[in-house]
């Protein structure tokens, strides 16, 4: 049956068909394994290509290309549909290539095939073109990614699998040129993607907000480590830790500081290597500071040296630490950054945030009220109530400072006094939940789905741009552009005066990072892929 055909029905024996002339056909029903040319589809068994003929030659010996199977559904096929080629090292990658199908219809079935994994999981902007793309599948035990990439070339379907998605980006484009070469098909280019200087196929979803570090960024996705040359995207190193990765990555002292959830680890941010790894348990946040690693695991707040990883204090009080001006905030606390020793503290309630601002601290917590506190005695200023705990840590511009509440309320106060000067209803249930702001203007997203813009004076809402979809990052603010990216894995660029959006990247799926402005480019992760990015 060639076209669309739908089943519309059963009967004892009988299955209804709607063929795509739009009449009905009645089929009996069989069972087994069908047989002859309707196993195939109807192409004959020696049409199928040899999947170790498709494999591309390595460019230097000690490779094995070794036929997996010669038998579809039991039956003999006088060529291989699947082969491995296998390094000669454990340090490079297997690649495992497939004959998925040979069919009059493939382009249909590749057709149906794409759209569902477009749909599902990150699939790769830079590489896609009419018969290639590149994704990572979900495992599945739904914890991790699998690198694939799949190729339709007139009536051909081929599947490649390997760990390295930077492997598949090399080989896929040549097995895709074999298969145009067979059937004597025109090349035809992937789409321009004129704001991408270069992207990095990460091994699985980035989700570490990179760091621009002396030429290089630095990121890491589900279990692996990454240092990229920021010029070229050429990989540097990477290293594989085997934890799952939080979003934070500091760059200190010639480190590389990561953490998985469980451990600490310290990097030699040149090559990679390990110089220490610390155990943490149920950890939930770190920061590093004046040569002090700080980090809040239930039920303690841990400062290590930062060189060699030793223990140098420990607190009673657990939460995600905060470090400026030689103290360590956490849990309503003001810690003494190098002895641990208390300074002073203040009643928030659970779940404290903060924001230092030189001499002042802005805290808040379940108590509903936000305090400006001294920085260096912790003698309260003004405190005012908020009506709902604080949903991230305060913004403190210029002569006001501006806080959301759990319920949606943004707050403009003057931060000498705490007067309140506006407020602005956004919504609850946002993805997104850092502000920006730029002396004039304070940007938010909201509710609704859009990002606004309001006057910092009035709080008027001076434009509002829906961006398709809720953020996945917070608002980035740089030379006149607010960069923000979605849970579609879109990088938006807004203009901060006007709201006009152009977006940069389409991430090709789900979860996208903060941008990083560096070297006049902007760097973010989107889906599986680092990208070096122009402005607008």
């Amino acid at each position: 049956m060639r076209g669309r055909t739908v089943l519309v029905g059963t009967a004892p024996g009988l299955a209804f068909v709607r063929l795509a002339a739009g009449t009905v056909a009645a089929y009996t029903l069989g069972y087994g394994v069908p047989d002859g040319r309707e196993l195939l589809d109807g192409v004959a068994a020696d049409a199928w290509p040899d999947a170790c003929d498709l494999l591309p030659r390595p460019p230097r010996g000690g490779y094995i290309t070794r036929p997996a199977t010669q038998a579809l559904f039991g039956r003999e096929l006088p060529k291989p549909v699947q082969c491995d080629r296998v390094p000669p090292t454990d340090d490079e990658p297997v690649v495992s290539l497939s004959v998925d199908w040979v069919s009059a219809d493939a382009h249909r079935l590749y057709a149906v095939e794409t759209a569902s994994i477009k749909r599902e999981w990150f699939h790769d902007p830079v590489t896609e073109d009419p018969y290639l793309l590149d994704y990572l599948r979900s495992t599945a035990t739904g914890t991790g990614s699998a690198p694939e990439a799949v190729v339709s070339v007139g009536p051909v379907i081929v599947r490649l699998t390997s760990s390295s998605r930077q492997t598949l980006r090399a080989l896929a484009p040549q097995v895709r040129d074999k298969l145009l070469a067979r059937y004597h098909l025109p090349r035809r280019a992937p789409a321009a993607l004129p704001r991408v200087r270069w992207s990095f196929p990460a091994d699985a979803l980035v989700e570490t907000v990179p760091v621009v570090r002396g030429g290089i960024v630095y990121t890491a996705d589900g279990s692996q480590v990454y240092a990229v040359d920021a010029s070229s995207g050429r990989l540097r190193w990477s290293q594989a830790l085997g934890g799952y990765f939080g979003r934070t990555l500091v760059v200190a002292g010639g480190l590389v500081y990561v953490a998985d959830g469980a451990n600490l680890y310290a990097l030699d941010a040149r090559t990679g290597r390990p110089r220490w790894q610390r155990r943490a348990k149920h950890l939930l946040d770190f920061t590093v500071a004046e040569g002090r690693v700080f980090y809040g695991g239930w039920p303690h707040t841990v400062a290590l040296d930062a060189a060699s990883g030793r223990e140098v204090w420990r607190s009673p009080h657990a939460d995600a630490p905060v470090a400026a001006g030689g103290l360590v905030y956490v849990a309503g606390h003001a810690l003494d950054a190098a002895t641990g020793r208390p300074r002073w503290h203040v009643e928030t309630g659970d779940d404290t945030v903060v924001a230092p601002a030189g001499k002042v601290a802005y805290m808040g917590g379940a108590g509903e009220r936000l305090h400006a506190l001294d920085a260096a005695t912790g003698e309260e200023r003004w405190n005012v109530p908020l009506g709902a705990a604080p949903l991230t840590a305060p913004l403190p511009d210029g002569d006001a400072v501006y806080v959301r509440g759990k319920d949606g309320v943004l707050h403009a106060l003057d931060a000498r006094t705490g007067r309140q000067r506006w407020i602005f209803p956004t919504g609850v249930g946002l993805a997104g939940t850092t502000l920006a702001a730029d002396r004039r203007r304070v940007y938010v997203e909201a509710a609704d789905g859009a990002i606004h813009a309001l006057d910092a004076a009035s709080g008027t809402v001076l434009w509002r741009t829906p961006t398709g979809a809720a953020l996945r990052s917070g608002l980035v603010l740089h030379a006149g552009t607010v960069y923000a990216c979605t849970v579609d894995g879109t990088v938006h660029a807004l203009d901060a005066a006007t709201g006009a959006d152009q977006p940069l990247v389409s991430g090709g799926g789900t979860y996208a990072t903060a941008s990083v402005p560096a070297n006049g480019l902007i760097y973010t992760g989107a889906g599986g892929n680092l990208y070096a990015l122009h402005p607008r």
